[in-house]
């Protein structure tokens, strides 16, 4: 999930880069055709990359549901307390910790029971 969020900073700040580009050529500012074509490419790679590694997270199971934060969810093999439930982890914990129900914000998650 770091290289998810790590490529997702670049395409976003990419993109940043691309529209101020634009902007400042159609305003007349010096700006190359080649240099907006290279920032274009480049965000176009690292969009494919966070594509690929997102669509690995999902054929284990998973959906990204914060690219930021880096958090992602899997559906918990079993019924939950309150019916069915999402297994939840977030970059920087060690492992999955937490569950939400459905219905429930990621920030409102419990931790897993003991057993």
């Amino acid at each position: 999930m770091q290289s998810v969020t790590r490529r997702y900073r670049r395409v976003r700040a990419g993109v940043w880069a691309l529209e101020h580009l634009r902007g400042a050529r159609e305003q007349g500012l010096p700006i190359s055709a080649q240099l907006v074509a290279r920032k274009d490419v480049e965000v176009a790679v690292n969009l494919r990359r966070v594509r690929r590694l997102v669509t690995a997270i999902e054929d284990r199971g998973g959906r990204v549901v914060g690219f930021e934060p880096g958090r992602v969810e899997f559906p918990a093999a079993e019924l939950g307390p309150d019916g069915f439930s999402y297994f939840c982890w977030q970059l920087g914990e060690p492992r999955i910790l937490y569950r939400r129900s459905v219905g429930e914000e990621f920030h409102a998650r419990q931790p897993l029971q003991a057993g």
